[in-house]
């Protein structure tokens, strides 16, 4: 899958889709403790936003939670780890709830305010990559040695949706460049559907459900979802909406009990 055109970015934009912009309260907090002395050494600091900062430490096994604006420690985690690890900690928001990519590639869905854990995925022996989510579902890129999956899971308490196969790469499911970074100040890409590669050919999936409502080649267009909209971009350099609505039922991904 290609970068998607800059009119996705203007369409999300249109559509009132507003991407948290926490990266200078991340700086802002990380200067503010090294100026005062406060910093703990071993930490940097992984998530700041909705009025929490989130520090780690080196080895990203201790998540440490204190207020944006005073610093005071609101609640401290232990993730565990090992020697070897799958991949580095992070964190994405989705309102009350932090997805927590641990060091062993385990998805964990964290309380924001409290640091209680409300529930866990079994680790991925590659990596994990939530990329899109709605108020309800989160869909994230899972890769277990050469088989990838596209998943999604119920915010609220992490109950397996459905899953489908897809590529390695790209991991984004349809979001846009801006949102296609692992950075701190990154977010979720807030859509109703995700887009799943499937070698040179891709399918769209409602978010909830799971259902295929579109089918295309990758090697002919671009695509993307902004928040109920699955825009397409010709060779040509034509971009439209297509008229089947992302409701239309047209297949269904493989589901769970």
């Amino acid at each position: 899958m290609r970068r998607l055109p800059a009119v996705l970015l203007a369409a999300g934009l249109i559509l009132g889709v507003v991407l948290p912009i926490a990266g200078f309260g991340r700086l802002a907090f990380s200067a503010c403790l090294a100026a005062a002395g406060e910093a703990p050494k071993g930490e940097r600091v992984v998530f700041a936003e909705a009025g929490y900062a989130i520090t780690s430490s080196d080895h990203d096994t201790t998540l440490i939670a204190r207020d944006l604006e005073t610093g005071m420690r609101r609640w401290r985690m232990d993730l565990g780890g090992r020697e070897h690890f799958a991949s580095d900690v992070l964190i994405r928001r989705a309102g009350d709830t932090l997805l927590v990519v641990d060091n062993e590639a385990r998805l964990r869905g964290i309380d924001l305010k409290t640091g209680k854990q409300r529930w866990d995925t079994p680790p991925a022996s590659g990596w994990m990559l939530p990329a899109i989510a709605s108020p309800e579902v989160v869909a994230s890129t899972r890769c277990d040695g050469d088989r990838c999956t596209a998943e999604a899971r119920l915010i609220a308490d992490g109950k397996l949706r459905w899953e489908a196969p897809t590529e390695s790469s790209p991991p984004w499911l349809g979001s846009p460049p801006i949102a296609q970074a692992l950075q701190t100040d990154r977010a979720l890409w807030p859509a109703s559907a995700v887009i799943v590669p499937r070698g040179d050919r891709y399918e769209v999936r409602q978010l909830a459900s799971g259902k295929v409502v579109a089918r295309g080649t990758l090697a002919r267009e671009d695509v993307g979802v902004a928040g109920n909209v699955f825009l397409r971009q010709t060779e040509k350099g034509s971009c439209r909406r297509p008229t089947s609505p992302l409701g239309a039922r047209r297949g269904r991904a493989k589901r769970t009990s």
